[in-house]
């Protein structure tokens, strides 16, 4: 007869296989209890930086004449206009998201950072809409909903995440490998077999519970190591049932891409990446998942700027394939993905309009934190909206027009676009150019934010303040169902 283990063996033991857990707190089950309407969140980051006169928020080739912007397409843009009226252009690179225009809203002058112009620093704004990193929106809005916070796919820049311990780095092929590995186990699987203990299982659940009794170190740890037992289980249940992934039909890519087709390699891995998140939703594996794609936006040298008509096409293609996968798959008898998932698609920053000291055919251009442009779509959002306006887009005498004094100030080269300022109250844009910047007046990432929040119903002490004196950001009532 095996003789139970002593307090310090126990402890030695287990708190050596914590580290494996996955998860170290309760989980509430799988993502949706019946009865319930499910809400998932799809975050789609292009990083590197999306040049949004290059796509949604387009400038007139005049400019190109009065070199001030390096206008790769070498034609004037074209008119997108939004169900409410609005109006936005648009260079042919957009083209694709023709087909999904009356699905989607276009949220233009986002005003990321006044501050940071980095990389990570502002794609940690993107998700914490904090340059230093923080809580990020997904797993705030993800806690509970599932097995897991939050799922990220890719390589994310901005890594500051602290409200991420119930969350993974996860990709297709090591999914794969978690399901196969939890629908064979003898522990954790679905069916008859999923309700099934062993001895040893319930013998170290009965001493961990006994141990977490007490108020010391040792009794806590012993808490986390049975909850997390519990959890183990119940997120193995969830990944033993994840199906509907590329190549389970045996149709799949294998992974690999043409180096010589970067393009159609970005298309595929972000069809690839939709697919996993739908899966993960429908297993209840997790109601949030970030997907993060690294096309060749970043293009600071004259050859990357001039590819960017191909490379952002490219982009607005993924999208509109994103978009696309939502519809046309089937939740429920009566819904689609797009019903229940709300999709956020975006860059951490746009860019200069031209670099200083080069030739208008020569330039590449730099990070602009100043203005950025975010694409929304699905439940709990109004769609076929255009939202918000960036500046420097008119001309008078072969010189910007409408740049106001904070712009000014901000910007003292002349080389960015910045977000217009914006009447939260009227829900439209202003026509009055401020002489110092203030983040009530201006559509910033945290308004967003805080709009993402309120259509997942959580309550305004669960916003985003706008800035680090924590001046409210408010919410975009125009785009909210």
């Amino acid at each position: 007869m095996d003789t139970p283990p002593s307090r310090r063996h126990f402890l030695r033991l287990g708190l050596g296989g914590l580290v494996g857990l996955t998860c170290a707190h309760p989980l509430l089950g799988p993502a949706m209890a019946a009865g319930t309407s499910p809400h998932f969140l799809l975050q789609i980051i292009f990083t590197g930086g999306l040049d949004a006169a290059n796509f949604l928020d387009a400038r007139p080739l005049a400019f190109k004449a009065a070199g001030l912007w390096q206008n790769p397409f070498n034609e004037d843009p074209r008119v997108w206009r939004g169900l409410d009226g609005n109006e936005t252009f648009v260079t042919r690179a957009a083209d694709p998201l023709q087909r999904v225009k009356d699905s989607i809203s276009v949220v233009n002058g986002v005003v990321m950072s006044t501050s940071f112009d980095g990389h990570e620093q502002n794609e940690n704004i993107w998700h914490t809409c904090d340059a230093f990193g923080g809580p990020a929106l997904a797993p705030q809005i993800g806690v509970g909903r599932g097995a897991l916070d939050w799922v990220q796919s890719g390589n994310f820049v901005g890594k500051s995440f602290t409200n991420s311990t119930n969350s993974t780095l996860l990709d297709l092929a090591t999914l794969r490998d978690l399901r196969t590995a939890f629908s064979k186990s003898g522990l954790i699987g679905t069916g008859r077999r999923a309700q099934m203990e062993g001895p040893g299982q319930l013998l170290a659940r009965e001493r961990m519970r006994a141990l977490a009794a007490g108020q010391g170190v040792f009794s806590k740890a012993s808490g986390a190591m049975e909850r997390g037992l519990v959890a183990s289980k119940v997120l193995g249940a969830a990944l033993a049932r994840v199906k509907g992934l590329p190549g389970d039909d045996g149709d799949g890519s294998d992974g690999t891409d043409d180096p010589a087709n970067p393009r159609e390699a970005l298309k595929r891995q972000c069809a690839e990446g939709v697919a996993m998140a739908l899966a993960l939703f429908r297993a209840g594996v997790t109601s949030a998942v970030t997907l993060s794609l690294y096309p060749s936006l970043d293009a600071h040298d004259a050859d990357t700027a001039r590819e960017q008509p191909k490379t952002v096409e490219a982009v607005a293609e993924a999208i509109a394939r994103a978009v696309e996968a939502l519809k046309e798959t089937s939740w429920d008898e009566h819904s689609s993905f797009l019903d229940c998932t709300t999709l956020v698609v975006g860059s951490e920053f746009s860019r200069t309009m031209r670099q200083i000291g080069t030739q208008i055919e020569e330039t590449g251009t730099d990070h602009n934190a100043l203005t950025n442009t975010v694409i929304l779509a699905g439940k709990g959002l109004q769609s076929g909206r255009v939202v918000g306006a960036s500046d420097a887009a008119t001309l008078r005498d072969g010189a910007f027009s409408d740049i106001s004094g904070a712009h000014g100030i901000l910007d003292p080269g002349g080389l960015k676009a910045m977000g217009r300022p914006f009447d939260f109250g009227a829900g439209r844009v202003r026509a009055d150019r401020p002489n110092t910047y203030s983040v009530r007046d201006h559509i910033t990432w945290p308004s967003v934010v805080n709009t993402l929040l309120d259509a997942f119903g959580l309550p305004a002490s669960a916003h985003r303040a706008a800035d680090r004196f924590g001046t409210p950001a408010p919410v975009l009532k125009p785009l909210l169902a």
